[in-house]
């Protein structure tokens, strides 16, 4: 294919694409909504302009629109600049505002511009910029003026620098609305030590925050890092949720969590999955389990002796808060007798507080569909329902031989799921992490719960 076949070839995919942004804006124009959602929609010149006059006959009608979802629409500042001028000129009370996945620069002329039609309402709002760069510290000033109620922003892989996170802490210890704050995947933000203590201790002012998604921070994982972030959030007794997936803090780390934090603090929600840690950690996160938590995701650690499946059955039996538990990808068990499996299918019965239960992709020798059979059957039996999702594959088996291990063929899979199709809402989420999910469970036994973990 030679250079004037490529450029035929993008220029008719470039108007196709054109011509399915347009065609998406008439449908949403051409009915009343309160949600007007162009996701993966492409802005180019053409389709741009046109936007901008449907948009604009749009709110001249009157018809509401309360959020406004531009996700990964490769929109360009100044498209950016006339559709928040619009929403300002208009007086739209909209709520909700997502351009995440554009690759913007926001610099303080756009959050001067989203504060102004913000305040045009008194309504609690959420600003979603993730996948944005956000390092200019002077951007979040505007975004947190006293006529403006922000109850969640998600700045989750925006650049953040260390400036900028020194801004947000300070504003965060005076300005009390906001709830819901995703600051994960910013490495660099978190790396001096200083800033880490000033953020944890601005998070502990604030009180209110009910949701704190700091995953993929992997600064954060030094051990005085994340002792300094656990010594200042610990005083927030409002939080929930709380995310620190993909930190990779190890052992060590799941011990600093266990004392600086959880025995001190009535958290209700955990997210520590895929920390590399071991079976020493998570031994002692469940021996010095809270009796507050009702959520723990684990998953994507790799516990590979039999005293952790044996010490998770203990603690089933014992538990009367834990509803939610994620145990998915962790196990890699060397070996996994007959008695063991009993063991852990007879926590699972006597087990009075479980609604959820993901145990997906635990590796096990021997035969996976026998300890999948087994777990339903145990399942099944409960007093009271469980929505659960379980697999098992064949994995490595320790042999006493001069040769350290060998590796079974991984022939056998097998799959058990009582999981309705509505509760397994998966959204995108930031740079393809699994963090980001919707939960609706609705037991007939129990009350019923909703779970919402942000990223």
């Amino acid at each position: 294919m030679d250079f004037k076949e490529v450029q035929d070839e993008y220029t008719k995919l470039r108007q196709d694409e054109e011509s399915s942004t347009i065609n998406r804006i008439k449908l949403l124009t051409s009915r009343r909504s309160a949600v007007f959602d162009l996701s993966n929609y492409f802005f180019f010149g053409k389709s741009s302009k046109f936007f901008l006059k449907s948009f604009r006959d749009y709110l001249n009608s009157k018809k509401p629109v309360e959020s406004l979802v531009l996700q990964n629409c490769c929109i360009t500042s100044k498209t950016l600049l006339e559709i928040l001028k619009l929403l300002k000129k208009h007086q739209n009370p909209i709520n909700f505002l997502d351009i995440s996945n554009n690759r913007l620069k926001i610099e303080p002329n756009h959050s001067e511009a989203i504060s102004k039609f913000f305040a045009v309402t008194s309504k609690p709002k959420s600003l979603i910029l993730k996948g944005n760069n956000c390092a200019n510290p002077t951007t979040f000033k505007e975004l947190y003026s006293k006529e403006i109620i922000l109850k969640e922003l998600n700045l989750y892989d925006s650049g953040l620098s260390a400036d900028a996170l020194l801004v947000i802490s300070r504003i965060l210890s005076v300005n009390r609305s906001i709830r819901k704050l995703n600051l994960g995947y910013n490495s660099e933000a978190f790396e001096n030590y200083v800033n880490v203590h000033t953020f944890g201790q601005s998070v502990g002012a604030n009180s209110n925050i009910i949701v704190l998604n700091l995953s993929d921070n992997t600064s954060l994982g030094k051990p005085e890092h994340l002792r300094q972030l656990c010594e200042g959030i610990k005083q927030n007794r409002s939080l929930n949720i709380l995310h620190l997936g993909g930190l990779d803090f190890e052992d060590e780390g799941a011990k600093i969590l266990v004392s600086s934090l959880l025995q001190e603090m009535p958290l209700p929600g955990l997210d520590i999955q895929n920390n590399n840690i071991g079976d020493i950690g998570l031994t002692y996160i469940l021996t010095n389990f809270p009796c507050t938590l009702t959520f723990l995701d684990v998953s994507y650690n790799t516990f590979t002796d039999n005293s952790s499946i044996l010490t998770l059955a203990q603690l089933l039996k014992q538990t009367k808060s834990l509803r939610k538990l994620s145990i998915s990808h962790c196990f890699e068990l060397e070996s996994f007798n007959s008695n063991c499996a009993s063991i852990f299918c007879e926590s699972i019965t006597k087990n009075d507080s479980l609604a959820e239960l993901l145990c997906e992709g635990i590796k096990i020798p021997g035969n996976p569909d026998d300890f999948c059979a087994r777990l339903g059957e145990a399942i099944e039996i409960r007093k009271l329902s469980l929505t659960y999702k379980i697999s098992a594959i064949n994995g490595r088996e320790k042999k006493a031989c001069e040769d350290s291990e060998s590796l079974l063929v991984q022939s056998s899979i097998k799959v058990v799921s009582k999981m309705p199709s509505d509760v397994w809402d998966f959204k995108e989420t930031e740079s393809g992490s699994l963090t980001e999910k919707k939960y609706y469970i609705d037991s007939p036994n129990q009350e019923p719960i909703k779970v919402v973990f942000f990223s």
